[in-house]
């Protein structure tokens, strides 16, 4: 049963990612703010993983 949740998890995060890089990679101003942007998100996804 972890195993599944494990699994579900990655895909979730997976999807979130790849729709995030796509969102970002449009232009070289969204480039530079890329690294700020990803740095937020692992925080947030770090605080999402301890509540759970």
């Amino acid at each position: 049963m972890m195993q599944t949740q494990l699994n579900t998890k990655e895909i979730s995060l997976h999807k979130y990612t790849t729709t995030i890089r796509k969102l970002v990679i449009g232009t070289d101003l969204e480039k530079k703010q890329e690294a700020c942007a990803s740095e937020k998100t692992q925080k947030r996804h770090q605080v999402l993983w301890l509540q759970e």
